[in-house]
């Protein structure tokens, strides 16, 4: 399915379905073979679309779910778009101030939901419970930083998930403060995460990132390292073994702080006693 992305607004930037449709796809004089895509998705005619767009007609809802599909919209925005629709088609003013009223209480949950997350420093318990359930979270997180893979349809492209999960997750980072979205764009945003050693999810984490290992092993690139080895030390020799990988990882940090975003890398350091 076609992945598109807001070019100057987001969704929440229209009062009207069809305006957005409409610079969704390209404006009107632009990407006729977008529309014709989406036309066939929702199972009409290109033409059928373009009168819905520029005359008096409307989508069914069943269209404008199928359309929510095509725009890959996150669930946020399928409730949003959906309630365009139907002020879009209510047949009288008092169902259009209806469905206005219902809009504009969306518009100011959204306001009060960015509000909070610039009150607070850290993410909930639950949050957290969501953001180390997936390796893609953590990933995506970091991932946007580098500038080929800032855009949704890059991320899907690279990452080879379906678009629903990466639309999800790309949700969840921006409405906790991880990420930023600017037109279709996405950067780190202001909070940071620190997993300390005593958390309920630091075994999830360890865990999510070491079968992705196993997974990289199965198609191997270039510059990627496996090494597994089973020693016997005396125990002066384990401290001194320890206090060096934490010298590195220390030397590491120092190195991926000024390093220019390129590659998106996992490091999972093991050295423990059996």
């Amino acid at each position: 399915m076609q992945v598109v992305e807001m070019k100057k607004k987001n969704l929440f930037d229209f009062s009207s379905y069809k305006s957005y449709i409409i610079s969704a796809l390209g404006g009107n004089q632009a990407r006729t073979g977008l529309r014709k895509q989406a036309a066939e998705h929702m199972g009409c005619q290109s033409t059928y679309l373009s009168k819905v767009l520029n005359e008096d007609a409307h989508l069914s809802l069943e269209q404008a779910y199928l359309m929510n599909e095509f725009l890959a919209h996150d669930l946020e925005e399928s409730d949003f778009f959906l309630l365009l629709v139907q002020k879009g088609r209510a047949g009288s003013k008092k169902l259009s101030d209806y469905f206005e009223g219902k809009i504009q209480a969306h518009l100011e949950s959204r306001k009060s939901i960015r509000n909070r997350i610039e009150a607070q420093d850290s993410l909930s318990t639950e949050d957290q419970a969501i953001y180390y359930s997936k390796w893609y979270y953590s990933c995506i997180h970091v991932m946007v930083s580098i500038p080929e893979l800032r855009v949704k349809s890059a991320l899907v492209e690279y990452l080879k998930l379906p678009t629903n999960i990466i639309s999800e997750a790309l949700a969840f980072l921006e409405t906790r403060g991880l990420l930023i979205c600017e037109g279709d764009n996405y950067k780190i945003g202001p909070r940071h995460l620190h997993l300390p050693q005593e958390s309920p999810y630091i075994n999830k984490h360890h865990a999510n990132w070491r079968l992705h290992a196993l997974q990289a092993m199965d198609v191997p690139k270039k510059n990627d390292l496996h090494y597994s080895v089973v020693v016997t030390l005396s125990r002066e020799d384990i401290e001194k073994i320890r206090a060096r990988i934490i010298d590195l990882i220390q030397e590491n940090m120092k190195t991926i702080r000024d390093s220019k975003e390129e590659c998106t890398l996992a490091m999972c350091l093991d050295f423990f006693q059996i």
